[in-house]
């Protein structure tokens, strides 16, 4: 089950809750919000251990919100799928992100 909010900047905002690792080359730069503008959180090493709790589409790209290592959203295709957490009875679960 999805559950999806609209903010103001037209991105559709919705709630997952699940396990990944940071896959790149370099660093995946974390945000602050989901838009590519907002100021730099962090930035996390590929094999970095993620918690995904929400998913958002900004700019024309997939942005997932983590919730571990830090706060901030990271860009989706720098993130791989390890293990899909229990469902949270305040946000609805998602399913992991689709495989490319």
């Amino acid at each position: 089950q999805l559950s999806a909010m609209r903010t103001g900047g037209g991105a559709t905002v919705r709630s997952a809750a699940w396990e990944g690792t940071v896959q790149c080359n370099n660093a995946a730069i974390v945000r602050a919000g989901a838009a590519l503008d907002t100021e730099l959180v962090d930035e996390l090493s590929p094999g970095t251990p993620v918690t995904v709790v929400g998913e958002a589409a900004a700019g024309g790209r997939r942005r997932f919100r983590i919730s571990k290592p830090c706060d901030g959203w990271v860009t989706a295709k720098y993130v791989q799928t390890t293990v899909r957490a229990a469902p949270s009875s305040s946000v609805g679960a998602a399913s992991p992100p689709r495989e490319r």
